[in-house]
């Protein structure tokens, strides 16, 4: 019934211009919540083409591998844990989206290995 449904959340880069804020972040705890809401989300990269890629392929990774909110929301935690919770070291820090997928392509790695068995 299209009279019950919500409409969309229209949204983009809040906090990410005069505060610095990290886009990658921004752009999945916008995701998170429109998810638990139950409502789809129009996101507007504001003309910025690379960015825009950048979200469709990771946006198209989530679904592709079934990823749900909880799932995000641990990959966040392990995220902070690894690289903000200690003293930062010399070594270069991933974008959150490298680091999510890679914990992905790691899951799917251990998962067919244990399949073959």
């Amino acid at each position: 019934n299209c009279a019950n449904e919500l409409p969309a959340v229209a949204t983009g880069n809040w906090g990410c211009g005069a505060f610095h804020g990290d886009i990658q972040l921004k752009f999945i705890l916008q995701l998170m919540a429109a998810a638990v809401t139950g409502r789809q989300m129009l996101y507007f990269a504001y003309g910025d083409e690379s960015l825009r890629h950048k979200l469709i392929i990771f946006y198209d990774i989530l679904v592709k591998n079934h990823i749900t909110v909880s799932n995000l929301w641990n990959y966040l935690i392990k995220y902070y844990t690894v690289y903000y919770s200690t003293t930062k070291s010399s070594h270069s820090i991933p974008t959150v989206f490298e680091f999510i997928q890679a914990n992905i392509d790691s899951l799917l790695i251990s998962t067919d290995e244990e399949e073959s068995c």
